[in-house]
């Protein structure tokens, strides 16, 4: 304590002297504006209660040493029962050596115990919550909470349908002055149906790789095999994709058949790792496509033949092109027979040069003469003398039909042959 209030009162001294110090500074700088500091800075120290406490404990050390050297045997006897104590402690220790690890092994174990029963309460606490909220598997939150999110998800579906709907809107708007051009060509058109569909229709792939891609061969279901891929395309072929109502049955339809057979796994019903990629694609619609169709009797582009497809776009190339710049076709009779080149093509190049010019590579002599060309064009390659070109030209009126009735018809002689067995 002495040592303490002496060091207390070195740092006050300290202190004090690093003030005078820096007052002497501002002092001379006051000096210059005629300011004396005390007017500006006073300060006291009084060490007197620190020295007089100073002084109290040197006094009580004093009159304690002077104690004990008058009462030795007193000082004696405290060191002795301070070793008698220190005795007892090492016996005390040495006695219960091992007992005082096993306490403290105790201690820790039992630490580690309740630390363990901890977690173990509150996995039980979990499960009891677990097994509360998924209840019988007909009535309970969970179940509540299955529905609301089917009910979640059949609004996204709503809002994907919408999309695609929209999109149909658009070809729609398309389609409208189409329609109506080929309604203004309906009497050159009555044998020759051409329709323009727009429209939701499935993906043929998914509808045809259904269970291939995701139905699991080895587990007995209702999609598996032929028989599946039956099911499959009888509910597709019987559901209206062109509504939310019609595609929402269709879902819910194929939904009902997975959920009908409690005794197997849904998820076991699927390939491996092919539940999330059909979830994905039957949800969000990716099976459905809104199409912009051309067809002919009723038939999409694919579904006709080479010829049927090639004089339907060339129909739609000869009226619905309305530009007027030249337009060349090249051998457009290929896989037509005669007919349908008299019946479809030359009705429809008549009525589309009336208002732009048509270049056309033929060997077909409907083309060239029915068609009422205004100038022939003879073109010769003379492969045996070094691939001369050479042409000739001019109208059906002129030499030039000798040309055409040798190249086209075969000879006069055929053609007069083709004309008397006709008349039989």
């Amino acid at each position: 304590m002495q040592s303490k209030l002496s060091l207390i009162n070195d740092n006050l001294q300290n202190f004090e002297n690093r003030i005078k110090e820096n007052l002497e500074e501002f002092k001379n700088n006051l000096k210059d504006f005629n300011i004396q500091l005390d007017y500006v800075f006073k300060y006291s120290i009084d060490y007197r209660k620190i020295t007089e406490a100073i002084d109290e404990l040197t006094s009580k050390i004093q009159t304690s040493t002077q104690k004990l050297s008058e009462e030795p045997e007193h000082l004696g006897n405290l060191i002795n029962e301070q070793k008698s104590l220190k005795e007892k402690i090492d016996k005390y220790n040495k006695d219960n050596e091992g007992k005082l690890s096993q306490y403290q092994k105790f201690v820790n174990d039992s630490k580690e115990w309740d630390g363990k029963n901890k977690v173990l309460s509150d996995k039980k606490a979990e499960l009891v919550n677990k097994i509360d909220y998924i209840g019988d598997f007909r009535t309970s939150k969970l179940i509540n909470d299955i529905d609301d999110l089917k009910a979640e998800r059949m609004d996204k579906v709503t809002q994907i349908f919408n999309c695609i709907n929209g999109e149909v809107a658009v070809y729609n708007k398309f389609k409208a002055p189409i329609a109506q051009f080929i309604d203004s060509y309906k009497e050159r058109m009555e044998n020759y149906d051409i329709k323009i569909d727009t429209g939701i229709y499935p993906q043929d792939d998914f509808v045809n790789t259904f269970v291939d891609n995701y139905i699991n061969s080895s587990v007995v279901s209702p999609f598996r095999g032929a028989e599946g891929l039956k099911t499959f395309r009888g509910i597709m072929e019987e559901s209206d994709f062109e509504t939310i109502e019609g595609v929402s049955s269709f879902i819910k339809n194929i939904q009902d058949i997975f959920d009908e057979n409690p005794e197997e796994c849904y998820h076991s019903m699927f390939k491996k790792d092919k539940y999330d990629s059909f979830v994905e694609n039957f949800y969000n619609l990716k099976f459905l496509d809104a199409r912009y169709s051309l067809r002919l009797y009723g038939k999409a582009l694919n579904e006709l033949s080479p010829g049927e497809r090639g004089s339907l776009l060339l129909v739609f190339y000869l009226l619905l092109d309305a530009r007027d710049i030249p337009l060349v076709l090249d051998q457009p009779e290929d896989n037509l027979d005669n007919e349908s080149v008299a019946k479809i093509l030359v009705p429809f190049i008549k009525e589309a040069k009336k208002r732009r010019q048509i270049i056309i590579i033929t060997h077909n002599a409907n083309l060239a003469v029915v068609s009422d060309a205004e100038q022939i064009i003879r073109v010769k390659l003379d492969k045996k003398n070094n691939n001369i070109f050479s042409l000739v030209s001019g109208s059906l009126e002129s030499k030039i039909i000798d040309d055409v009735v040798n190249v086209l018809e075969g000879t006069r002689n055929s053609f007069n042959v083709r004309n008397d067995k006709y008349n039989i």
